[in-house]
């Protein structure tokens, strides 16, 4: 199955102006649109815009545990899901 390629990005929602929380692919393309205005729209279309880079997080880290080479995979891991949820 293919999916449109990272890196995905999105726009906050702006309740005061009744702008919805949207994800663009990197050519400027809308991928999702968030149904509310809210915070928790914003924080959905964040995590959302992290798909690709969590995907291959976790694919890395697979690799790495067939390497032994753990540290480097949880480090990416890590600023990954921060990415995803700050």
């Amino acid at each position: 199955m293919k999916y449109t390629p990272g890196p995905w990005s999105y726009s906050p929602a702006v309740p005061n102006r009744s702008f919805t929380a949207q994800v663009w692919d990197s050519t400027g393309q809308a991928l999702a649109t968030m149904d509310t205005v809210d915070d928790e729209a914003t924080a959905n279309a964040r995590l959302i815009a992290a798909a690709p880079e969590l995907l291959q997080a976790i694919e890395m880290c697979l690799n790495a545990a067939d390497r032994k080479r753990k540290r480097i995979a949880a480090e990416f891991a890590r600023s990954i899901i921060k990415k995803a949820t700050e």
